[in-house]
């Protein structure tokens, strides 16, 4: 009987060790797609006057301010995170420090760092969408594209083998981006420095907003690298849930005490939508508003759970980023789909956005080599270890 369990864990190993980033890629796709289909109609100002009065999804759409979303729907992440690690036993992997008759659990020093760089990254993605007259494709092509190129450097830096089919996975990833920005913008003329904002304050505010994202992400896959992302399961998992300790409640502190300043700061607008987002998200809209939000909410905390475990999968960060990406950007095809479909009864896909996800999905096809080519020494392991477990019984007669 125990050697019947043994036997189907090893399995299950093995089976998660080949396929393992491909399942969490899944999720991460199925958590990404409600989770930017919801937040577009709860948030797009543009809605509410399309919709005829009796459409269904009038007391939904209220082109609610990106800010006043936060609060809820970061509470409902930090409630979404915790349920994980409490249904998947794991909160034993949990670093416990002793606080009077407690034992707390908490993070260690990298994923302390990992998961305030988590936490920065989530408010600025948040944040990057929220400038007025900035295109949301030219903001998404500078920090998915920024972050495709800084994965090889990292990968260098901590002296990580970048495979070929690694490269061109990155490489097509990013030509994805650059295609669609450039289909979009061609035929009209275009200024760099009015890309980032209408006035010169607005362009300082997004260009630091960008520096910080991709700052923030170059910390937490650095950290990973050192600290992680290795063939032992058990150190990904340790580091994954001590992480996760750390990311969305500190976002939910953050948030908190700038919504509670922005009630006192009636002039600083996004402050003012942060109070707003505890105050009156309540109180003048429809019930089914807040629930709405508070869904965002669970669906952002599978897209931090599945992303950060694409994340930690021990392949190098040229690899693991762009499966995260590809994810990410069929997910949000079929999101856009969903919602013109859902307000207009009709699926209209732009043809930038079409030829970009084509692009995407012949990088996947790059991507997905290794679960095809199982590398030789893989291979001849099991017979080294029946090797020596031979030489051990001959030794012991």
């Amino acid at each position: 009987m125990a050697e019947e369990k043994k036997e189907a864990t090893e399995a299950q190993k093995s089976f998660m060790d080949k396929y393992g980033i491909w399942l969490f890629a899944f999720g991460y796709f199925a958590a990404y797609w409600p989770y930017s289909a919801i937040t577009k109609l709860v948030t797009d100002n543009k809605l509410p006057e399309t919709l005829a009065n009796d459409h269904w999804l009038k007391g939904i759409c209220q082109g609610l301010p990106g800010p006043e979303v936060l609060p809820l729907s970061v509470f409902a992440s930090v409630i979404g995170a915790y349920l994980f690690l409490t249904f998947r036993g794991l909160w034993g992997y949990a670093k416990y420090y002793k606080v009077g008759p407690l034992n707390v659990p908490g993070p260690d020093l990298p994923t302390l760092g990992s998961g305030l760089c988590s936490s920065l990254i989530i408010v600025t993605t948040t944040l990057a969408y929220t400038f007025t007259g900035v295109s949301i494709i030219f903001i998404m092509l500078l920090m998915r594209g920024g972050l495709l190129l800084l994965t090889p450097v990292i990968d260098m830096l901590n002296k990580r083998t970048v495979r070929w089919f690694s490269w061109i996975g990155m490489i097509l990833s990013l030509v994805s981006l650059i295609v669609t920005f450039w289909m979009k913008q061609h035929g009209k003329t275009f200024d760099l420095l009015g890309a980032f904002g209408n006035t010169p304050e607005a362009q300082g505010a997004c260009i630091t907003n960008l520096c910080v994202y991709l700052s923030a992400y170059f910390g937490r896959l650095s950290l990973m690298s050192k600290k992680a992302k290795s063939k032992d399961p058990e150190t990904n998992t340790r580091y994954f849930v001590r992480e996760q300790l750390v990311s969305s409640p500190s976002l939910f502190i953050m948030v908190l005490i700038l919504a509670i300043i922005g009630g006192f700061t009636p002039d600083w607008k996004f402050g003012q939508e942060l109070h707003a987002g505890i105050t009156t998200i309540f109180t003048n809209f429809t019930p089914i508003v807040p629930i709405m939000v508070f869904l965002i909410g669970v669906f952002s905390a599978g897209n931090g759970i599945f992303g950060g475990l694409i994340l930690l999968d021990k392949n190098e960060n040229t690899y693991t980023v762009p499966v995260n990406r590809c994810s990410s950007i069929i997910a949000g095809l079929l999101a856009t789909a969903t919602v013109t479909f859902l307000t207009t009864g009709k699926i209209s896909v732009k043809p930038e956005e079409a030829v970009g996800a084509g692009i995407i999905i012949f990088a996947i096809f790059f991507l997905t080599i290794p679960l095809f080519f199982k590398p030789k020494t893989a291979e001849a392991k099991p017979a080294t270890e029946e090797k020596k477990e031979e030489v051990k019984s001959e030794e012991a007669k």
